[in-house]
């Protein structure tokens, strides 16, 4: 929708709905006096302003450890009644908007304290996982945190996280939603199996100045079958694919040296490069005009880092369309 940039999730578990300002200011045609100034448009200024903060949310099971999810993989948060519970065989499971939805404690998955606690006040996480009817039954919600992360696989690195990082002097053990899910139900991997290749090995460029996007994206790549090469920034990314064979580029926008932006502009403009299929990366919903901006830019589609099923599917799909309408 025009005027909102997505939903966050408040301390008490309530949403709240974002406002686009850059949305909203186009809408109105109205123009900062610093752009005004610099002869730019507010949608000029604007794509070059996705940052790489990580907005999480923390919360707590029935142990005393802070865990940590980035909203963009969360699609909602609700309170959970103890009695909507229903127990099938070993399974916790409720009704959620007349579907079945499979109830997951973490501390049956994870080496994290299991206290029994007060089940009268409950939370139920639903996360954005189009093949997945699961939830995640929390007990107290922290509340919402915007920072860089500064990941520690060390001691904490185990199956369901993808380690630890230290906010404020604490903790924050920081969820793998993928991991976690093929813990609950191995027997899906076999199903989604065909989100891997089939053919021949194939190469993706993944071009990202965060580790912590480094080290998801790669994740879902690898999974998949690719062979992953990873740059810092564009400059890096140039000289792969100037030396190398690719068949993909996914890219970050914003980026230290050179961005994204510059970068697709720059192999669509080398005619030995500009066939290669390139996906933007990014870790929020776009407007609709940073959206066209992109198109313009020489991008063939866009796709948000947490979603692993239709980011391969996007990879898939780019490869088959290079050169046809925007996807």
């Amino acid at each position: 929708m025009k005027g909102y940039s997505g939903l966050t999730i408040l301390g008490d578990g309530k949403v709240a709905m974002v406002l686009d300002t850059e949305s909203i200011g186009t809408t109105a045609k109205l123009i900062l006096a610093e752009e005004h100034l610099q002869g730019l448009s507010a949608q000029e200024v604007s794509i070059g302003s996705m940052g790489e903060l990580q907005e999480l949310l923390l919360f707590k099971c029935s142990g005393p450890e802070i865990f940590g999810l980035n909203l963009g993989m969360i699609a909602r948060v609700d309170k959970l009644e103890s009695r909507n519970i229903q127990v099938v065989g070993d399974q916790e499971y409720m009704n959620f908007r007349g579907n079945v939805l499979r109830l997951i404690r973490l501390a049956d998955y994870l080496p994290v304290a299991k206290v029994q606690r007060d089940e009268e006040k409950l939370y139920v996480i639903i996360p954005k996982m189009a093949n997945k009817h699961r939830g995640i039954i929390i007990q107290e919600i922290q509340g919402t945190v915007e920072a860089e992360l500064d990941i520690d696989e060390g001691e904490l690195k185990v199956a369901g996280l993808f380690g630890s990082a230290i906010l404020k002097d604490r903790i924050i053990l920081l969820l793998n939603l993928y991991e976690l899910f093929d813990m609950v139900d191995p027997e899906s991997l076999e199903i989604m199996s065909r989100e891997k290749i089939k053919d021949e090995q194939k190469t993706v460029l993944l071009v990202e100045d965060t580790p912590f996007f480094t080290k998801l994206v790669k994740q879902y790549l690898e999974w998949a079958g690719y062979h992953v090469l990873s740059a810092r920034n564009g400059r890096e990314a140039l000289g792969i694919v100037r030396q190398q064979l690719v068949d993909v580029v996914l890219t970050d926008i914003n980026m230290p040296v050179m961005d994204g932006t510059t970068l697709v502009k720059t192999i669509r403009a080398n005619e030995e490069l500009a066939k290669i299929p390139v996906i933007a990366l990014t870790s929020s919903v776009l407007s609709e005009g940073q959206e066209i901006l992109l198109m313009e830019a020489g991008f063939d589609a866009h796709e948000c880092k947490f979603d692993r099923t239709h980011l391969l599917g996007k990879i898939v799909a780019v490869e088959h369309k290079r050169g046809g309408e925007p996807l």
